[in-house]
């Protein structure tokens, strides 16, 4: 089954104002791949919504995008990144009604770093979706942004996260022990 997603790129204008990826985005394209159902795959390419239009749509997964300072994606631990991915999970699940979202029901809301979907870093972006739409599935997502590194004479940097989420979604690097 193809679970529906929400993909939040930015809240900086409120709740009034939530933008996400239409039809046309390339996060659009990679939800498709990935065996998910884009709730604005129907909307503009660069759609501006309400946060109520997203409580009706009542998705299964919310990720919200964002980029680090940096090098690629977030310190583990040793830093303030962590409590800051907390903080945007939090302030989702704070907005009203947002308990009440399938997403958040399930444990199911996210912040993946926007790099990993844009350009030829978005075969690993690809992996990360598929793994946050179809955890049962057996794909290693690090493994395959490692390699793709690799290629490019680079290395993935130890005690980086690319994806952190609520509960048992723990496949962030370093989080799952």
């Amino acid at each position: 089954s193809s679970p529906t997603v929400y993909v939040e790129r930015s809240p900086k204008k409120g709740l009034g104002d939530l933008i996400t990826y239409g039809n046309g985005s390339g996060m659009q394209e990679l939800v498709r791949l990935a065996r998910g159902m884009n709730i604005a795959g129907e909307l503009e390419k660069s759609a501006h919504v309400e946060w109520e239009w997203v409580l009706k749509e009542d998705p299964e997964v919310v990720i919200r995008t964002m980029s680090s300072e940096g090098a690629l994606g977030w310190e583990n631990d040793s830093s303030s990144d962590i409590p800051l991915l907390e903080e945007t999970i939090d302030e989702i699940l704070s907005r009203p009604g947002g308990q009440s979202l399938t997403a958040a029901r399930d444990q199911r809301i996210f912040v993946a770093y926007s790099d990993l979907f844009y350009g030829m870093e978005s075969v690993a972006g690809l992996a990360y979706l598929a793994k946050i739409l179809h955890p049962e599935a057996d794909l290693d997502p690090e493994g395959i942004f490692s390699e793709y590194l690799e290629r490019l004479g680079l290395e993935l940097p130890a005690g980086r996260v690319f994806v952190y989420g609520m509960g048992d979604y723990g496949y962030s690097q370093g989080k799952a022990g």
